[in-house]
């Protein structure tokens, strides 16, 4: 069986504030995705959902020179790159890296605007 392995690219640099509203939207994004196109086929890696903790608790910086050479890692490691359209994405000096670096490595790149999770429980898909 094929292994989609989806690196969820989307922004977080902003205010505290900002920054925790976006973790908790891509989160949120992730889980739909995530249900949308279900595992083992699928297996999602967000940086921002997955570092967002270590960063908090760590007490490291939340900027994109400090996680550049563990993402580029992850990047590699993915089969497709997946932007999640959140506010602001296209403006994002970290998802814009994102975007160059899966295009010099030759991934697929897929772009999903968000939607309400009450939609999906309407949408139907195999496993």
């Amino acid at each position: 069986m094929k292994q989609n392995k989806i690196y969820v690219a989307s922004p977080y640099s902003g205010t505290n504030e900002e920054q925790k509203q976006r973790y908790k939207d891509i989160c949120e994004a992730t889980g739909h995705l995530k249900y949308l196109f279900p595992p083992p086929e699928y297996i999602f890696f967000s940086p921002i959902a997955h570092s967002h903790g270590i960063a908090s608790y760590g007490k490291h910086s939340g900027t994109h020179k400090t996680w550049i050479h563990e993402n580029y890692s992850w990047i590699e490691w993915c089969t497709e790159l997946w932007v999640v359209m959140l506010d602001g994405w296209d403006k994002s000096k970290g998802v814009i890296w994102e975007i160059n670096t899966a295009n010099e490595l030759k991934k697929n790149i897929k772009y999903y605007k968000t939607i309400p999770f009450k939609t999906l429980l309407n949408v139907k898909h195999d496993n």
